[in-house]
């Protein structure tokens, strides 16, 4: 019984599959980024990508030590990847920063109105926004952000790993 998993693509997938994987001793190779998959499957489950809790603190350094944001926006997915990166990096900042998170927004996957979280931003005063959501929603929050004059207004815009996605580029193509 030769057997080997490849997927699911997204945390939540990987976390209903986990203990089932664990049971039957098989080997999976997933992509899911979300903290709470550290240990999942007792040990059969293995990243093909960097988890959130390193990129979100990553994130969160830069976006302290580099960029030298004061105040911060994140807009976030209210899936497990999104939730995840957003803990990480509020409790860096917390924790290791004078950075105050005056905005977190949730919203969720095939949301296509973004300008709550957005407009919640600006009125905070936010220097920056982090967006940690999928390529879709993503490219919402792109067009919308350069349609409301946040750019012009001089709030910064970071991203999770989608900035880095060719399929994100495709849907944000004509934004910019």
């Amino acid at each position: 019984k030769n057997m080997a998993i490849i997927g699911p693509q997204r945390s939540a997938g990987a976390s209903s599959m986990a203990d089932l994987i664990a049971e039957n001793k098989i080997v999976s190779l997933i992509a899911g980024t979300s903290p709470t998959l550290v240990g999942a499957a007792d040990g059969w489950m293995f990243r093909m990508r960097t988890s959130d809790t390193d990129m979100g603190t990553v994130a969160a350094k830069y976006i302290a030590e580099v960029m030298g944001v004061k105040k911060l926006g994140i807009l976030y997915n209210n899936d497990d990847y999104g939730n995840g990166a957003r803990g990480v990096i509020v409790e860096y900042l917390e924790n290791n920063t004078d950075v105050e998170v005056t905005v977190q927004e949730g919203h969720n996957t095939g949301d296509k109105d973004m300008t709550a979280g957005l407009l919640a931003v600006k009125e905070a005063g936010c220097d920056a926004v982090i967006v940690w959501t999928h390529s879709p929603e993503g490219a919402v929050i792109v067009r919308q952000y350069k349609e409301l004059g946040l750019a012009d207004a001089g709030v910064k815009l970071l991203g999770g790993p989608i900035w880095g996605m060719g399929g994100f580029y495709e849907l944000v193509e004509d934004n910019f």
